[in-house]
């Protein structure tokens, strides 16, 4: 295929693309076209047309992690110490001494250790005492403001310690008095230690053991008890088992001497 060379001045653009086949001589498509000395006036109204824009949008998932915690097994071992606070037992025994009774003749109230003032005994061994024996006797108080029946002489008051505490204690069952009134004096200093004072509220027809506690005074050594003093009343009474003692309460029978520990 041999070149061939057109002029092309003076042609348009439309007219250009029609000597494609005019000068191709072997009927393909060829063309050496010169524009150099084409002087073309184009007025091209360019419409661009833009690719289309394929944007691939990759969604990421939003990603949910779910981390299941391995189970935790927390063995706890709590070793409690329990220090138990000694434990104090106080027991207290009481223990009933029966060793003192201070008078001499606890159950003959008719010996001569015990006397009186218008009141005497006028039977003996007539009642059953709190042990059920007939050991009680009866006195008889004829003035009912002036007499006594009491622990009687020199050479039967009761020899006790100062500033210590006593109790002197019978059985008794009423009679036919409507009052009756005791006493404990004290022969060192010549003064009452309990004055006249009625214990017949704790009596009944029945037998009763009564008991009157006193403290002997500053340097007293001897006293004496009373079953009557003025009592204000007259007629009988029945006592018994007479004791004078510091400690315990259970009754201790004396004969002739008293019992001290």
């Amino acid at each position: 295929m041999s070149d061939i060379t057109c002029d092309l001045s003076g042609l348009t653009a439309k007219n250009l693309l029609k000597l494609s086949s005019l000068c191709d001589e072997d009927g393909n498509a060829y063309l050496k076209v010169d524009l150099t000395t084409a002087t073309t006036t184009t007025s091209t109204t360019s419409t661009t047309t833009a690719a289309p824009t394929t944007t691939t949008t990759t969604l990421t998932s939003p990603t949910t992690t779910t981390t299941t915690a391995a189970p935790t097994t927390t063995t706890t071992t709590t070793t409690s110490t329990t220090t138990a606070a000694p434990t104090t037992t106080t027991t207290t025994t009481t223990t009933e001494l029966c060793d003192q009774n201070l008078v001499k003749w606890s159950e003959e109230i008719d010996n001569a250790v015990w006397g009186g003032t218008n009141a005497t005994v006028t039977d003996t061994d007539c009642a059953n005492d709190l042990e059920g024996n007939p050991t009680m006797d009866e006195i008889t108080a004829t003035d009912a403001g002036n007499h006594n029946y009491r622990y009687n002489n020199a050479s039967a008051w009761c020899t006790v310690v100062a500033e210590t505490t006593y109790r002197w204690s019978f059985d008794v069952i009423r009679g036919t008095m409507t009052d009756m009134k005791w006493s404990v004096y004290d022969k060192s200093n010549n003064g009452d230690i309990i004055p006249a004072t009625s214990y017949y509220a704790q009596t009944a027809g029945v037998v009763q053991r009564v008991s009157l506690e006193f403290t002997t005074p500053v340097a007293c050594t001897l006293v004496t008890v009373y079953f009557l003093r003025d009592s204000g009343s007259t007629g009988t009474v029945f006592v018994g088992r007479a004791q004078v003692e510091e400690n315990g309460s259970c009754y201790i029978k004396t004969e002739g001497s008293p019992i001290t520990p």
